[in-house]
């Protein structure tokens, strides 16, 4: 994003000069590089809590150029852009190259590029899927009635980031009692869960739930100088009793 085509979008809405002053000496602070102070007058900080905001902004005309177009109508092959911050996708049951095309168009102009290795067209036939926002969209025939079926749930890739960060936060060399660790542990499920709920994801939900079972089970276990789970002696209800451990993993299904 270059710096000041992102400044006179953010003005159009904005008219708080402190609060543009600011957010200018944020942009400019540069960043740190193999231990050197480097600026820039492009993009905005990696991870920086803002900087999705600012993505969504500076795409905004794009967004606003498929609206314009009504490119969604079903004459026009019914192209659609969804996007969050610079993750995109854009669907399309026909004219696909339409939509590529005026993408690309508005993305020039505002001095961006696609990043080839992650963009790629797929047909999204039965059997098909695709993986966007941590999500997988896989294409299937219903066995009931044999029509088609978009099955919505966490991506592989969420699922073993999902076992790592568990890891990390329930293990038995950390210097925190079970029951610190377990709350520690639960702030981050309920975030996941509130973020992955939706979908068609309850079969993969209860074997993640029976792997942080496990992971618990195992950190009680070593701490008391033995090895394997603790089955028969570490009770569910001192899990989800005493210890509190979350539980929560239901499914919201999506609307029709």
């Amino acid at each position: 994003m270059i710096h000041n085509k992102l400044m006179k979008l953010v003005a159009r809405r904005i008219s708080d000069g402190e609060i543009l002053h600011v957010l200018k000496l944020w942009l400019s602070s540069g960043y740190v590089e193999e231990g050197q102070h480097r600026q820039s007058t492009k993009g905005t900080p990696q991870g920086g809590v803002i900087s999705p905001l600012l993505a969504n902004i500076y795409l905004n005309p794009v967004d606003q150029a498929f609206k314009r177009r009504k490119l969604g109508t079903i004459d026009k092959g019914s192209i659609h852009l969804v996007r969050y911050a610079d993750d995109m996708i854009i669907l399309a049951q026909k004219n696909l190259e339409t939509g590529i095309d005026l993408f690309n168009h508005y993305v020039e102009r505002l001095g961006l590029r696609l990043n080839r290795e992650k963009t790629r067209r797929l047909r999204l036939d039965i059997g098909n899927n695709v993986d966007f926002l941590g999500f997988r969209f896989h294409n299937v025939r219903s066995r009931q009635n044999g029509a088609r079926l978009m099955l919505v749930y966490p991506s592989p890739r969420s699922q073993e980031r999902f076992r790592v960060k568990v890891r990390t936060l329930i293990h038995h060399s950390i210097p925190f009692r079970v029951k610190e660790q377990v709350e520690n542990l639960n702030r981050y499920l309920r975030g996941w869960m509130g973020y992955f709920r939706l979908g068609h994801g309850s079969a993969m939900f209860r074997k993640l739930a029976h792997f942080v079972n496990l992971r618990v089970r195992h950190v009680i276990w070593r701490r008391r100088g033995k090895r394997g789970y603790g089955f028969g002696t570490v009770t569910s209800q001192y899990i989800y009793g005493q210890l509190g451990l979350f539980y929560d993993y239901h499914v919201a299904r999506l609307s029709p």
